[in-house]
């Protein structure tokens, strides 16, 4: 397919697939903002749950107004739940693919979308680490591909960075622009191609930094977590905030730096992968750093020390 052929500006149905914690938000995001959205999931079953367990760790931490929490559940539960690919893609204009960071399965299911999604159907990841340029020869629509990254919560933390490929024509990326406003998000557009994009590698040297003083036993987490609660006012620190994040999916994240910097400061600590291999992977297990629905940041003697 030629870049000149015509390119749509306008989404209307968006297909996300992968039901995880960062798909399923998505999604409720984006039909909350009056889109068709189809999403794929294992178990559709779950989404339900996921939204108000989401819904539940929002309340009552004066993030967000009942009102606006509820008027969000609303839209999303418009979003149509399926198993089957074929399905969800049929008359997707863009479609959002959310799994796990793993190269070879996110090409796999690229090709598998492009053999399935409409001609003219925009493909997208939401890769933190994964540059769509690594992905967009699974397809016969290069052009057609970029990143569309999310941040944790999607609700309350609205902005959305954008990457193009090699071959990323200037109008897709202008679309993408486009439809990241329509959702109420703040759109970041990276200039060529970078690792884990602007924001994120930011936030890789604090995690990385955090993690290192607290596997090395510099300082307990609960302090870094306080210092950067006082210093910054934010209402949780780094390893509040790698809580929210998954300690699994952090984990991938760190993995993947480490293999493209090959340096043994970007190592991902043993003491992290232990926490994991016990099944404490952050606030969706109910323990990462912390014990959850009531982490200790949350309450108000915990700046106390």
């Amino acid at each position: 397919m030629s870049t000149g052929q015509r390119i749509r500006r306008e989404f209307k149905k968006i297909a996300v697939i992968g039901a995880g914690t960062m798909g399923a938000q998505i999604a409720g995001q984006i039909a909350g903002h009056g889109y068709e959205v189809g999403l794929m999931a294992r178990r559709p079953e779950r989404f339900g749950k996921s939204l108000q367990d989401f819904a539940e760790s929002l309340r009552g931490t004066g993030r967000i107004s009942a009102p606006a929490l509820e008027e969000w559940l609303q839209g999303a539960g418009k979003v149509a739940v399926g198993k089957d690919l074929a399905e969800v893609l049929q008359g997707a204009d863009l479609v959002v693919e959310a799994v796990a960071e793993d190269l070879e399965l996110k090409r796999s299911l690229f090709a598998r979308i492009d053999g399935l999604a409409p001609p003219e159907a925009v493909l997208s990841t939401t890769s933190s680490t994964i540059p769509v340029s690594r992905l967009e020869d699974a397809t016969r629509r290069p052009a057609r591909c970029l990143n569309l990254h999310f941040y944790q919560p999607v609700l309350l933390v609205n902005m959305v960075d954008i990457m193009g490929g090699t071959r990323t024509a200037a109008e897709i990326l202008e679309a993408a622009r486009g439809f990241v406003l329509s959702i109420g998000s703040v759109p970041l557009v990276v200039r060529g191609e970078s690792l884990g994009f602007g924001f994120p590698r930011l936030l890789h040297g604090v995690y990385q930094q955090a993690l290192s003083l607290w596997a090395g036993g510099v300082m307990d987490f609960r302090d870094l977590d306080r210092a950067w609660m006082i210093f910054t006012r934010m209402d949780r620190g780094p390893f509040g905030i790698m809580d929210a994040v998954g300690l699994d999916v952090l984990l991938d994240i760190l993995t993947v730096y480490h293999r493209e910097t090959n340096s043994p400061r970007d190592r991902p600590p043993d003491a992290l992968k232990d926490m994991i291999a016990r099944g404490k992977l952050g606030r969706k297990s109910g323990q990462g750093f912390y014990s959850y629905p009531h982490p200790e940041y949350a309450r108000p003697e915990f700046l106390k020390g």
